[in-house]
């Protein structure tokens, strides 16, 4: 939220003039932090809320979508319009699990909410699939406008304007403090944002009045402070480059993961497998070697051990989740080693004699210390935001602080913490992690804003639009990186007598002059071109214009449209992703995990990719895309290839465009399942006549675990009968000659060897059930049922190959797992068998 729409909702001047200039036309904002740019927007909704919008869109009714970069800035916005305005305000963002919802629950969603806010990922997934359609939206609105570069969401929804009719776009409100989003050369400043103005097909627009603008605006004192590069030939860091090599060498040579064995001929010839992720969890272990380096490097000995303590938690916390026996003696092994090298700097600090506040200036960088001057000079009512080019840093940083304030008087009005970005990630993986980032750092910047800290430590999730509601000083640890972030950092000095410090390193004083003059210089470009009501002069840009830089398509990746310009679309930009989910939603058990294989062909500059699909797919086998200059445009032809022949097989619904999986009206059909019986009242009565529904968290209905009388207390006795139930796995369809792969399994399931449930009871005929494998489909059966009577012995040695089976060869039996010996549900035996040339099973005593 803005400072001044927070406190009051009373309209500035310049505020009511750029409203009323946004009801006429498309309009990008520009204007500094802290001026009310988000207020403009709610004015705007206002007025479209009047026409249609509380109309269902069945109804002629419209909706308008505020679109945000992170997840941060959706419960942020969506707060902001609550407070002003009387409408049904909707927030979404991929950490809510949104990206699987069902087209019905965004059609109720939509027709429920007046105004939604989400992440614009999300929305172009609307309109993709053809759930929301641009004529149906009256208002869209983008915040931080200036990231739409390059293939940005924001640019790929605004590609979707193409084919709409005029009379039937929404009205586009951009929203930016900088106007541009990385380092451009001052003579290519005005190119630069004219590429803005057709990409949203709107004008430019800032204040007329620029003094009333600077009296709501920001404007801290700017500075440097110059600190010398950490010395890192010392001995110490010798010795951790020695001991984190090793680590390395160690990590490296372990196989975790199982290697990629490519079936027989899937690969084509002359091409070479690309995004095989293989060996995730070594490259994962080195990357933190990698990062305790960098950081000792930037910090000194004393990061450098917070540093390694930080990451030996985290590998401590991975340990309950390692599968396999080697992946958990690896991690045990990288847990000893990085406690070997927190000793190594312990013992080094300790060596020195020096303790407390000496200690930390004495094996601190320059750098650090520097930081800690400014923070003893800073004033106990002070509030102090640090940024960190890395998210890990800000975390050791944090920690250094705490300590320093816990030792150091001078400190002791020091009270930190940190908030670092992160990633929403595959909506398919588990999240969990993301969930507590993200209400670790809700809570966080309540703490800040309410002045329960005054010390916050950042990644760039706060330069760009978080609520900060005040704060006289900006430190930027790591210096600035580029225009944007210049601008956006400096924008969270929100007070009037505010400072901004860049920290810069000695050496690199020559390279950050010239960047920051390049900076000032921009600054006083954009300054020349929009100023000064010269933003009126610009006219808005013509269609070959917008045709030139929005929708100039490349051969080869033409959208596949099915149904034409009224309906759901697949792009380029859309493919890969949409190949991803679908490959999660092929049936599979719990040991298969099916990935899609890439394989990259090279001629010259060109480049084909080739998209093999599995067995457990309707189009199985290679998809070619075609030729392009690039490696990236030629894995998304080959993506939007298989999603066209996948949506031509029905593996894709012919509504949405989207993976059919469970969603199969075969599966959803009521008579699917005829002997479930549905008539269970869903409502009962609990005293004074009070009917609530049952099955919910205060009112749960318990369901009893049953096991079939067959499956219990089944055990086999020596010298008493017992029954051999033997069980045939054969694939549904024979293999064709040239697939080696599926050759050699079609014979190993024709050997004579086999196994068999053993046990005391006979079981009742079963039916045939399938299993899914990487090879295909599968049918297994339960054929014969022999009766046997075996001695004390036999079943002893039945018994220990029941044992190495589940534990030795599908491994999941978990460390802290016993067997269970008692005779009670599941406690039947699998037993090798065997038959002879006649057809008759024996048991294999051989195995």
């Amino acid at each position: 939220m803005e400072r001044g729409a927070q406190s009051e909702f009373v309209s500035r001047e310049y505020q009511i003039e750029l409203f009323e200039l946004a009801v006429e036309k498309n309009l990008i904002l520009y204007l500094p932090t802290g001026s009310g740019k988000t207020f403009i927007a709610t004015l705007l909704i206002k007025h479209y809320w009047k026409d249609s919008t509380l109309k269902k869109i069945d109804n002629g009714g419209k909706r308008t979508f505020f679109l945000v970069n992170t997840v941060a800035l959706v419960d942020q916005q969506a707060t902001q319009i609550g407070l002003q305005t009387i409408l049904n305000v909707g927030r979404y963002s991929g950490d809510l699990g949104v990206d699987l919802w069902d087209p019905s629950v965004w059609l109720k969603e939509i027709d429920e909410k007046h105004v939604l806010v989400m992440t614009t990922q999300i929305f172009l997934d609307l309109l993709q699939n053809f759930i929301i359609s641009l004529k149906h939206v009256n208002l869209i609105i983008f915040d931080e406008c200036h990231r739409a570069v390059s293939n940005h969401p924001m640019r790929q929804v605004m590609g979707n304007f193409e084919h709409v009719a005029i009379q039937d776009q929404p009205r586009i409100l951009g929203l930016t403090a900088t106007l541009l989003n990385a380092n451009i050369k001052p003579g290519d400043v005005k190119s630069t944002i004219r590429t803005l103005e057709c990409t949203f097909m709107a004008s430019i627009a800032t204040s007329v009045s620029e003094e009333m603008v600077a009296m709501y605006s920001t404007n801290p004192q700017e500075r440097t402070v110059l600190f010398d590069e950490n010395d890192t030939t010392r001995e110490m860091y010798k010795i951790r480059d020695r001991v984190l090599e090793n680590c390395k060498r160690f990590v490296n040579s372990v196989q975790v993961e199982e290697p990629i064995i490519l079936p027989p001929g899937s690969k084509p010839p002359n091409s070479k497998l690309i995004d095989s992720k293989e060996n995730k969890t070594n490259k994962r272990l080195v990357s933190k070697f990698e990062d305790i380096k960098v950081n000792m490097d930037d910090l000194g000995v004393y990061g450098g051990d917070m540093a390694v303590l930080a990451h030996l938690v985290q590998v401590i916390q991975m340990l309950p989740n390692c599968q396999l026996e080697t992946t958990k003696q690896l991690f045990l092994t990288v847990t000893t080693e990085l406690i070997y090298l927190r000793h190594l700097f312990q013992t080094e600090m300790v060596q020195s004699g020096l303790t407390g506040a000496e200690a930390l200036h004495s094996f601190s960088s320059d750098k650090v210390n520097k930081l800690l001057t400014l923070l003893k000079r800073a004033k106990p009512t002070d509030t102090i935001i640090i940024f960190t080019t890395r998210r890990f840093t800000a975390k050791v940083l944090y920690y250094v602080l705490k300590r320093a304030s816990a030792i150091n008087p001078r400190l002791k009005h020091i009270k930190s913490n940190f908030i670092v970005g992160y990633n929403v990630g595959n909506p398919f993986k588990d999240t969990r992690e993301n969930y507590l980032q993200r209400d670790h750092n809700k809570r966080v910047m309540n703490q800040f804003n309410q002045g329960e800290l005054n010390v916050l430590i950042a990644s760039n999730v706060v330069e760009e639009g978080v609520d900060i509601q005040q704060c006289n000083y900006v430190i930027m640890f790591d210096g600035v990186s580029d225009f944007r972030s210049y601008i956006q950092s400096k924008g969270r000095a929100r007070d009037r007598n505010s400072n901004y410090v860049i920290m810069v390193c000695q050496k690199d004083v020559g390279k950050f002059n010239e960047k920051y003059n390049a900076f000032i210089k921009t600054e006083k470009i954009l300054k020349q071109i929009l100023h000064g009501g010269k933003f009126q002069e610009r006219e808005a840009p013509t269609e070959a214009e917008v045709n030139a830089s929005l929708f100039l398509g490349i051969k080869g990746l033409e959208p596949y449209r099915p149904h034409g310009e009224n309906g759901p679309v697949i792009t380029a930009l859309s493919a890969i992703s949409l190949i991803n989910r679908y490959f999660a939603s092929l049936k599979t058990d719990k040991f298969t995990k099916i990935t899609p294989y890439w394989f990259l062909k090279e001629e010259g500059p060109m480049r084909k990719c080739c998209l093999q699909l599995p067995m457990e797919s309707k189009v199985r086998g290679l998809v070619e895309g075609t030729w392009q200059t690039n490696q990236e445009n030629a894995k998304r032809s080959a993506a939007l290839e298989a999603c066209k022949l996948l949506h031509k097989q029905g593996e894709l619904d012919d509504h949405n465009l989207l993976p059919v999986g469970i969603n199969d009206p075969a599966i959803q059909n009521d008579n699917f399942t005829p002997s479930i019986d549905n008539s269970e009242v869903s409502f009962e009565e609990v005293g004074d006549d009070k009917i609530v529904k049952v099955g919910t968290k205060k009112y749960k209905r318990s369901c009893g675990k049953k096991w079939a009388d067959c499956l219990c207390e089944c055990y086999p006795l020596p010298d008493e009968e017992a029954y051999l139930h033997v069980i045939d796995v054969v694939p549904i369809d024979p293999p064709q000659s040239d697939n080696h792969r599926l050759v050699v399994m079609f014979n190993t399931l024709n050997m004579p060897h086999n196994f068999a449930i053993l046990s005391s009871k006979k079981l009742p005929k079963l039916a045939p059930f399938p299993l899914y494998m990487s090879t295909g489909e599968l049918e297994a059966t339960v054929s014969e049922v022999l009766p046997i009577t075996l001695s004390k012995d036999e079943l002893q040695r039945i018994s220990d190959f029941h044992a190495v089976i589940f534990d030795q060869v599908l491994k999941v039996a978990k460390k802290f797992m016993i067997r269970n010996f008692k005779n009670t549900q599941n406690s039947y035996l699998i037993a090798p068998v065997m038959r002879d040339s006649s057809g008759r099973v024996t048991i294999d005593w051989n195995v």
